[in-house]
């Protein structure tokens, strides 16, 4: 286990760079745990013993991250391969039929809610939705995961269209969850965490920044920017385990990069320090993050500097009894992103993303 020693070491690290966090009244967005401008440098800290995010730390039968997106008795696997595909959504979800339906926070409702949830609200809603309780509307859910049950990393790319779409991730309790939005699309990606970070021993002490850096940046980096120079050729090793070709596509900066009108947000979801609460900046991997976020930089090019939320969660304990009855039954460890063409019945274009109870939502301007 952690010693006081590293603890305090790590606070202390992470003091001088904490950046105050403001409400941003225009998104109804949640209180983000950090907001950084443009190439910010967070401090390595991260001191951890709880099980880490990996197939093998799931125990016996279903991983979590699995369990409610491919282990469906409805899945379509045609669908889940369309998924994976950078298509206009309305390619995939031809065939839903529609029932009448606009943005709440109750999958049994049918009235329209104008305003954030409430923790109990996102924490009866996320299982209800990642069980399939809003798929007659938004289609199936859009995996981050792989179908093949491994841990390459898997992300979802989708214009706003006229048909509603969702992508979700569960079981998260390590893992790092990166969404770009615009008023245009959205790109979602869900990285594992010892196979993205490399197998860190934290009782050593904080997280080294050059840890296995090559292969994070093969499975990481290069997967998100997506340039003809980022192809990986020669994976470089790592103690994570072998190099597996991520599924679906790179960010297309086309989606994000007009900056007078697209409004674009990057927003991640990624673990903290042992003992910590969930909205803290104490980040596991706090340089891995910036990397990301440089990564989204350098796809939309000189002039773009999107707004910014990183959110600290708390991982489950899946050794612990009382968390892994959390486990998919509550809102802890599900990100969730909902695009709706009319959200409110009367044709208003809204997107709302849910990390954990964290809460994000925009209107998209009329054309």
């Amino acid at each position: 286990m952690k010693s006081d020693f590293w603890r305090v070491l790590s606070l202390l690290l992470i003091l001088p760079h904490l950046v105050s966090a403001t409400a941003i009244s225009r998104y109804h967005a949640f209180q983000p745990g950090l907001l950084l401008p443009r190439q910010a440098e967070l401090p390595d800290s991260g001191v951890a013993c709880t099980t880490k995010c990996t197939l093998n730390g799931c125990g016996s039968g279903v991983c979590p991250a699995f369990g409610g997106l491919l282990a469906k008795r409805d899945l379509d696997v045609e669908l889940l391969s369309n998924s994976l595909k950078h298509l206009n959504v309305t390619d995939g979800l031809q065939g839903n039929v529609l029932a009448k339906r606009i943005f709440s926070y109750d999958v049994d409702s049918e009235d329209y809610v104008d305003r954030d949830p409430t923790v109990n609200e996102a924490a009866s809603y996320l299982p209800a939705v990642f069980d399939g309780g809003e798929n007659d509307y938004f289609g199936q859910l859009l995996p981050l995961v792989s179908a093949q049950e491994d841990e390459r990393a898997v992300s979802q790319q989708r214009e706003f269209g006229n048909e509603p779409f969702q992508i979700m991730s569960g079981g998260l309790h390590g893992c790092t969850v990166l969404a770009v939005v615009s008023n245009r699309g959205v790109w979602m990606a869900h990285f594992w965490e010892v196979y993205s970070n490399g197998d860190w021993d934290f009782d050593s002490g904080p997280f080294d920044p050059n840890f296995y850096i090559e292969a994070f940046r093969d499975r990481v980096i290069r997967f998100m920017r997506g340039r003809r120079e980022d192809r990986v050729r020669r994976p470089a090793p790592s103690n994570g385990g072998p190099y597996i070709t991520p599924l679906g596509p790179s960010i297309d900066g086309n989606l994000f990069n007009r900056r007078d009108t697209d409004e674009t947000q990057i927003f991640i979801m990624a673990p903290v320090l042992e003992g910590e609460p969930s909205g803290s900046t104490a980040y596991n991997y706090p340089t891995r993050i910036n990397d990301m976020v440089q990564a989204v930089h350098d796809v939309l090019g000189e002039g773009n500097n999107p707004r910014l939320t990183v959110y600290g969660y708390q991982p489950l304990e899946y050794e612990d009894e009382a968390d892994q009855a959390l486990i998919n039954t509550s809102q802890k460890g599900m990100a969730l992103f909902q695009y709706d063409p009319d959200s409110n019945g009367s044709g208003r274009r809204e997107w709302r993303l849910f990390l954990e109870e964290r809460f994000a939502r925009h209107t998209i301007p009329a054309a």
